[in-house]
């Protein structure tokens, strides 16, 4: 299980949250992702050692509203909710690694709706190679999500936005080799940021289509700061 931690201003009050149905402790980092609306959470579930996979549960009533039994994970690294907890993406892997560092898989997301059954997944694998996704990360208004799709036979890596509102996948048309910076985006969603493997900073403004470079090479980037 998990347990969250509110602190009133005086004291702390602490609550246990557990006997989620199937649960498996077995990826202790990644087990249990509570949504940002603290209404669901999302965690890796084993049932009678025949089937595993992810799961996402009423918080409170432990109730399963949505499961998957293909082999999929979520990076402990990054938030697989977007910000409104209405959408939760995870990887699904189609087959054995191909490459020593990556396997071969394909983006899932699934969206709230009426209910927790609609699901949307991206598969870049054809006849040109295999590849993985790395990096994903979440816009502030919970549209978009950019992500790393890495060749898993030479390592480069190329810049991709999913727009749900949209549906479409927008190549950014950015490639690195052998490094994977970290993706910040903007307080209003429209642009996103990150390094190159050359040290440089990289903005991107989605909306112009327009590409801007920095020559900050002894900074690291921490978060967007919003502008009153």
């Amino acid at each position: 299980g998990f347990v969250t931690v509110a602190n009133s201003g005086e004291d702390f009050f602490i609550r246990k949250f557990d006997n989620y149905q199937y649960a498996t402790s077995s990826r202790s980092s990644q087990s249990f992702r509570v949504s940002p609306s603290f209404d669901t959470v999302a965690y890796h579930y084993s049932q009678d050692g025949n089937s595993s996979g992810i799961v996402i549960a009423d918080v409170d009533t432990r109730e399963i509203l949505w499961g998957t039994s293909r082999i999929s994970y979520v990076i402990s690294d990054w938030q697989p909710w977007n910000p409104y907890g209405t959408a939760f993406a995870y990887i699904h892997t189609l087959d054995a690694p191909r490459s020593p560092r990556f396997p071969s898989t394909e983006i899932a997301i699934v969206q709230k709706e009426e209910s927790w059954e609609a699901e949307q997944t991206t598969n870049f694998n054809d006849s040109s190679g295999t590849f993985t996704q790395f990096m994903l990360k979440w816009s502030i208004d919970g549209e978009k999500l950019g992500f790393w799709l890495i060749n898993t036979t030479t390592d480069e890596a190329r810049l991709f936005v999913i727009d749900l509102e949209s549906e479409e996948i927008l190549d950014l048309c950015v490639s690195l080799s052998s490094y994977y910076s970290e993706i910040f985006w903007s307080p209003n969603s429209t642009q996103l940021v990150f390094k190159s493997e050359n040290e440089r900073i990289m903005l991107i403004d989605l909306e112009k289509r327009q590409f801007t470079e920095f020559d900050f090479d002894m900074f690291k980037i921490i978060a967007w700061l919003e502008r009153e």
